[in-house]
């Protein structure tokens, strides 16, 4: 059924509602010092899941305010967010944007931090092809790829821990926090990450609607450097 487009604007904000909260939600486990030990799956399957949503609906509002309609279903189908980000970074970021040194940064940041470039291809193969990895195994379906758990201790924790080698040290000591200080650095580039994509819904040109429906993407949008890695997302999510 072809809803009328005020309809369709009206999904698209509760769509933004439903991405910032899994993203909230994924940084609140990624803290959680038991779910990081023992279940790392689950803020995999929140962030994944909450910044494709976001990324979809980006693209949504981009193509409504440049050509008058939101994208077929072909054009926003599938959970490998890598292109969804790719559309996002060639078509969001106008030359008047990019004027705004606030934004020059976050494009940087999107196309070259080698951290989010690790996170996004885990996140993308967990969309794509990992979320069920278990069960791949086990009915026989061929799997090239590690699990979502050994790709994030692989490509994550130890590029980490290269840039900080007194972390590595001090894994040998009990009681140590390394993994503590891992995961608030993970957090620290989601955060950056959510920052950069909700500026552009109150510095960017998306349209009138994404600039109304900021609001939910406001605890992102106004994090200062300072408070990157400071919040502590389980009093923003009970």
């Amino acid at each position: 059924m072809n809803y009328p487009d005020k309809i369709k604007h009206f999904h698209l904000s509760d769509e933004l509602i439903i991405a910032g909260k899994l993203i909230k939600y994924g940084l609140r486990e990624l803290q959680n010092k038991n779910t990081y030990n023992d279940f790392i799956h689950l803020p995999i399957l929140l962030l994944a899941n909450g910044f494709e949503r976001l990324l979809k609906t980006i693209v949504c509002y981009k193509d409504y305010n440049q050509h008058g309609a939101f994208p077929r279903i072909s054009e926003i189908k599938g959970h490998n967010i890598q292109p969804f980000l790719d559309k996002v970074t060639s078509g969001c970021f106008a030359p008047k944007y990019l004027e705004i040194p606030a934004a020059r940064d976050d494009l940087r940041f999107l196309r070259e931090d080698t951290l989010l470039k690790s996170i996004i291809k885990i996140l993308s193969d967990f969309g794509g092809h990992d979320r069920y990895y278990n069960l791949d195994i086990v009915i026989g379906k061929r799997t090239d790829s590690e699990s979502p758990e050994d790709e994030w201790g692989k490509k994550l924790e130890s590029e980490i821990l290269k840039i900080h080698p007194s972390w590595a040290k001090e894994l040998s000591k009990p009681n140590n926090d390394v993994l503590l200080k891992i995961a608030n650095e993970l957090v620290v580039i989601f955060e950056r990450f959510a920052r950069a994509l909700g500026r552009l819904f109150t510095l960017g040109e998306l349209s009138h609607e994404a600039n109304v429906n900021s609001t939910y993407l406001m605890d992102f949008i106004t994090l200062s450097d300072s408070e990157l890695g400071n919040i502590i997302y389980s009093n923003h999510t009970n």
